[in-house]
């Protein structure tokens, strides 16, 4: 029988566009992880790796939104089991239709390693998160928006989480600001033999503020 692992990881990414020029959308979105893992190993908290994604590309018109750019990650992790000790970079790009009743897109990464630690392994992984959602009456949507990994360095059988999910969305305002509150459970059809996610459960709060510029 195969060892059990749990994580807790807490996602905190704003994602801010910014108007550059006529008719161009500049976008920034940070990542920090704060996480706990418990294992075989025991129990460890404290910070994963920083990512940051930067995008160009047209402002959002007719529904659209689009855009490319680099992604990056460093090697900001309090302790080896949370992150990968090596400076990454790559392309990102992604395309999404924000339209009536439908939202769908897709965002893609990519990471190479090119620095850090040299008792740390290279890396090369791509990230494609898919979305796929319906609105439905009672400012609620239905839909899911699960990332697929694929890890170019590991072993065959140890490439690809492919996970498919089903979640709610429900928009609510409080304090006259709106918030988005998700819950998805997300199934791992596709997965690491040796070690890999089975079952991913997201909660989500996205306060929605209005653009600065």
């Amino acid at each position: 029988m195969k060892d059990t692992e749990t994580a807790n990881v807490f996602f905190f990414q704003p994602f801010m566009p910014i108007p550059v020029g006529r008719g161009r959308m500049f976008a920034a979105r940070p990542v920090f992880t704060p996480e706990n893992e418990t294992g075989s190993s025991g129990h460890v908290t404290g910070f994963g790796d920083m990512q940051i994604m930067s995008l160009l590309g047209p402002d959002k018109a007719d529904g659209n939104m689009m855009g490319a750019g680099a992604t990056f990650k460093f090697p900001t992790a309090t302790d080896d089991v949370l992150g990968e000790g090596k400076y990454q970079a790559g392309p990102a790009a992604m395309i999404f239709y924000l339209g009536r009743p439908w939202t769908v897109g897709t965002l893609v990464q990519h990471w190479w390693s090119f620095a850090g630690g040299e008792d740390r392994a290279e890396t090369s992984q791509t990230d494609i998160q898919y979305v796929i959602r319906r609105q439905i009456p009672g400012a609620m949507s239905l839909g899911m928006g699960p990332t697929i990994s694929i890890d170019w360095k590991a072993d065959e059988g140890n490439k690809v989480t492919f996970p498919i999910g089903l979640g709610i969305t429900k928009t609510f305002r409080w304090s006259n600001i709106p918030f988005k509150v998700r819950f998805e459970p997300q199934y791992s059809i596709i997965r690491p033999d040796d070690l890999g996610t089975e079952w991913n459960f997201r909660i989500q709060l996205a306060p929605v503020i209005q653009n600065p510029f």
